[in-house]
C-alpha cells in the first residue's frame, strides 16, 4: 500500500522566503493532481510532466 499526499499546503515563513528577498510569510496549496498523473503514466520524476517532449505527447494515450 502506498500513500499519496493530495490537497497539500505549506506556509513559508519570512526566515525562509527572506533568502530569496521576499520578506513576508507565503501560503501555498495545491491539489496534487501531478502525483496522480505520475502514477497513471509510470513517471518517477514530477518534472517530466512539464517538459515539452512532443514525441512523448504524441505516443501517450490520454486515458
Amino acid at each position: 500500500m502506498k500513500w499519496i499526499d493530495l490537497g497539500d499546503n505549506s506556509i513559508f515563513l519570512p526566515n525562509i522566503t527572506g533568502q530569496v528577498e521576499v520578506n513576508i510569510s507565503v501560503l501555498s496549496w495545491g491539489l496534487g493532481l501531478e502525483r496522480l498523473a505520475m502514477l497513471r503514466y509510470g513517471l518517477t520524476d514530477i518534472r517530466s510532466l512539464y517538459i515539452s517532449d512532443i514525441d512523448w505527447l504524441r505516443k501517450t494515450p490520454l486515458l
